[in-house]
This record gives structure tokens, sequence and C-alpha cells, in this order.
């Protein structure tokens, strides 16, 4: 069983990240409410058990 967590931010330092728990055996998510021409900046972990994975390296989207 694995659970993913997502964090996101305007901020690229991830300051005022908001999270987002994904749910169990999810392999993908969908962030809404993102306004557009803004750069977003999200990062994954990985929660099996009592364990948590390092968080991945900052990604940036933006809404089209």
């Amino acid at each position: 069983m694995i659970n993913t967590k997502s964090d996101n931010s305007q901020k690229k330092n991830m300051k005022n990240a908001k999270k987002i728990n994904c749910g169990k055996n999810k392999t993908s998510l969908v962030i809404k409410k993102l306004k557009k021409n803004r750069k977003y900046y999200v990062q994954i972990r990985t929660k099996s058990g009592k364990k948590h994975s390092a968080w991945s390296k900052v990604k940036t989207i933006s809404k089209r």
C-alpha cells in the first residue's frame, strides 16, 4: 500500500506550500483552481506504512 503526497506553491522555496493527499495507489493527480499564466512549483513523496520517501526535486508547472 503506497500513499502519495504532493506540495504545491507559487514560490520556488516551497514557502506556504499547500499539501494535497492523493490517496492510495494513485499514479496521477489533477490540481484544480490554478490561475492562468502563473508558475507553480510541485514536489511529491510517497508513504509506505510509517516510512516516507524523500521529497522529489521541485518541478515547475503552469496552467495553459
